[in-house]
């Protein structure tokens, strides 16, 4: 390294003592430009946020609701150019299976940590780290967002779905897309949602993102359906609207006056989000059930829902996480999972949904297995409406 101290190091953990060792250990090595949090969540935002750019992510794997591999992910899709040191407390294997998240998504990883830390292995990994902050210059703004921006954002409709299509394995067609919110921000572009979600359940205006996406997204479901394109759309919906009761009777109304089916729509809810307020959870789902949506559970296998809570509720579709999808190949244990989740599916009669699929390899293999569909850029990126309904009429007519 070139015994720079101003690295800017941001550290995560969701255990205060680790923070305190680690930030401690840090600070007597000169390391002052230091930042820590406890949350996943919290963590996404001070990166995408801070003045400064963050020179080296310090990221424990096994925390509630935004674990260290949704982290990883995150990054990658936003082509996160700091370094990352990962430590956990989970076995070698683990670790292993991290490493190679985080190489598939050519992040600058130094290496990994076993819990208990040793902080002079930590700090081995950090003289590593031979970049100068700052020192490449960029005529990339830095984005900056804030709840204004946002209220305002949301004031001037630029909260939009882009269209990622979902493909049966079977036939190869259309069935339906995801509906993934998008900022058209008029100085930095298209934002993806990881700039802003956080900054929307902090703020208390989740409501009104999902209220703009559920807008937009049933009355494009309405048009595809006026021009004989019968698809569904799927929306994910923070776990944050699960104390709003009125949410099924709301979301039926605007798809009654749109003339659209129920089962047209499918809500999107992940597996931690489930997990964060079961009780709750299971009201609202079996009350979306009995208005005959389809109810789907997402990023399955990253958190600990048991088979039992899997049976109590009336999933119709089981959407496996794409570090299996992505790892099955070259991982036992990520292949284990990959099909342990397609067999139990269909025990429970649910459909399953391959994320992530962007190899030909990857697309044989769930097909192989029995997933029923597939969804990633191996078919089609997510697209403005106009340009998917261009992209499905010419999908369709290869077929």
């Amino acid at each position: 390294m070139n015994n720079n101290k101003s690295l800017s190091i941001l550290v995560i953990d969701d255990d205060d003592i680790i923070l305190k060792l680690v930030a401690t250990a840090l600070i007597k090595e000169g390391y002052h430009n230091l930042k820590t949090t406890s949350h996943g969540r919290h963590a996404l935002a001070l990166i995408d946020s801070a003045p400064e750019d963050i020179d080296l992510l310090l990221c424990d794997l096994n925390m509630p609701e935004i674990d260290g591999i949704e982290i990883l992910r995150h990054l990658g899709i936003e082509k996160f150019s700091g370094a990352i040191i990962l430590f956990s407390g989970e076995n070698k294997q683990v670790l292993e299976i991290a490493e190679t998240i985080a190489k598939n998504y050519k992040l600058n990883l130094l290496g990994s940590v076993q819990k208990p830390l040793e902080i002079k292995k930590l700090h081995d990994l950090i003289y590593k780290l031979t970049i100068t902050p700052n020192a490449t210059p960029t005529n990339k703004p830095k984005i900056r967002i804030d709840i204004k921006q946002l209220k305002l954002a949301l004031e001037n409709d630029e909260i939009v779905p882009f269209y990622q299509a979902r493909v049966s394995t079977n036939t190869r067609e259309i069935m339906g897309v995801e509906s993934l919110a998008r900022w058209q921000h008029p100085d930095y572009g298209i934002l993806s949602p990881f700039r802003f979600i956080t900054l929307a359940e902090q703020n208390d205006l989740i409501d009104l993102v999902t209220a703009a996406m559920v807008r937009h997204t049933i009355a494009q479901l309405q048009q595809w359906h006026q021009q004989d394109l019968k698809i569904h759309a799927s929306i994910n919906f923070s776990g944050k609207l699960f104390p709003r009761l009125d949410l099924p009777e709301h979301i039926e109304s605007l798809l009654v006056d749109a003339g659209l089916p129920q089962d047209c729509l499918i809500i999107e809810i992940t597996e931690n989000q489930l997990l964060a307020n079961f009780p709750t959870a299971l009201e609202i789902v079996s009350r979306m059930s009995l208005k005959h949506f389809r109810i789907s559970i997402d990023d399955f296998g990253t958190g600990h829902f048991s088979t039992q809570q899997l049976e109590q509720l009336p999933f119709n579709e089981l959407k496996i996480d794409q570090q299996f999808v992505v790892n099955a190949s070259k991982s036992r244990s990520s292949m284990a999972i990959l099909e342990a989740s397609i067999s139990l599916a269909k025990r429970l009669n649910m459909m399953t949904v391959a994320e992530g699929v962007e190899t030909q390899a990857q697309w044989d293999l769930v097909s192989r297995l029995g997933c029923d569909m597939v969804q990633g850029y191996l078919i089609s990126k997510p697209l403005p409406a106009d340009e998917f309904t261009t992209w499905a009429k010419d999908y369709q007519a290869s077929l």
